[in-house]
């Protein structure tokens, strides 16, 4: 199945050669709001939890992260995490709105699942043939 990703499917009129893929901001947000459960890539994960105030590494002593993934903006130190724009942990509202979208239905063990339980995904998590958006 084709990723629909860079916007460019079945677009009418047809895209004029100079179009290019919206910025990575953009389509983070778009990706959230329409309930898309799996990411393109690493890249696409850790610019998502960069937006989201979520740590993506593996933490290191000292590191105040909540249970959710979420660092208070006080805890945020010279790293891309520091940008988010959010003050308080948008889990429980993501956890909301995902849970409505999938109508009872489990997405756990999905991309956004795990985010949103405040798992850390792996370059593995991106390359299992079974899951995902297929490239």
């Amino acid at each position: 199945m084709k990723s629909f990703e860079d916007l460019a499917f079945h677009c009418i009129p047809a895209l004029t050669e100079s179009w290019t893929k919206p910025d990575s901001d953009l389509t983070t947000r778009l990706n959230l709001w329409a309930g898309q459960l799996y990411l393109e890539d690493e890249s696409a994960y850790h610019h998502l939890c960069n937006f989201l105030g979520l740590y993506s590494w593996q933490p290191k002593e000292g590191d105040n992260i909540q249970p959710d993934g979420f660092i208070k903006p006080e805890h945020r130190h010279a790293t891309a995490i520091a940008n988010s724009s959010f003050q308080n942990s948008p889990v429980p509202y993501l956890k909301r709105l995902f849970a409505a979208r999938r109508k009872g239905m489990d997405y756990s063990p999905t991309h956004i699942g795990k985010i949103l339980r405040g798992r850390l995904l792996s370059g593995e998590d991106f390359h299992k043939e079974d899951v995902g958006p297929a490239k």
